[in-house]
């Protein structure tokens, strides 16, 4: 038989199970062997992983994948990365070049190459731009692993163009005062 996902009640509470029905002809009659594999421990991680993957996605900052160097390309971007950049949806970046959205391309050269020699960045304000170019000013962390024989960032980003709008506000502000 095809097999199926089953819950149990056992000593030590409801378990799941992937049960199969195997059928052993006999001589006298047809009999069936049940097979039982515990799988309560990959269910839950299951679940966690889930519930992560769901709150990664829902987040209102930018939580994205790349390769290094000027010509990283993007792995992974939640809708939050999206939102801030004002894509149509996380498969436009998708052979999207990650330089494409530096104003200035030598800086993502300079920050892939610092990513690469520290290990880790926290809270490094770049100035990058949407899709339609817009620019704006994001508040990168984040770290470099290796991941199948290759370095990938995983970073997150937090625009912060208002903030850096009422600082120069009142940078401007704090001269007129000072005259």
């Amino acid at each position: 038989s095809v097999p199926r996902e089953v819950s149990c009640e056992t000593a030590d509470g409801v378990r799941e199970y992937l049960f199969r029905r195997v059928p052993v002809s006999s001589p006298h009659s047809q009999e069936f062997i049940h097979l039982y594999v515990d799988i309560t421990s990959q269910k839950h991680h299951q679940r966690e992983l889930e519930r992560y993957e769901r709150l990664v996605e829902n987040l209102p900052i930018g939580v994205y994948r790349t390769t290094p160097g000027l010509e990283g390309e993007f792995r992974l971007v939640n809708q939050g990365f999206v939102d801030i950049f004002e894509g149509d949806s996380q498969a436009a970046f998708q052979g999207v070049s990650v330089a494409d959205l530096y104003v200035d391309p030598e800086e993502r050269k300079r920050f892939s190459s610092q990513l690469l020699e520290q290990g880790s960045v926290d809270g490094v304000e770049l100035q990058l731009q949407t899709v339609d170019g817009n620019p704006i000013w994001c508040e990168v962390t984040g770290i470099a692993v290796e991941e199948n024989g290759e370095t990938v960032f995983e970073l997150a980003l937090q625009d912060i163009t208002g903030r850096k709008e009422r600082q120069q506000q009142l940078t401007v502000l704090n001269r007129v005062l000072r005259h």
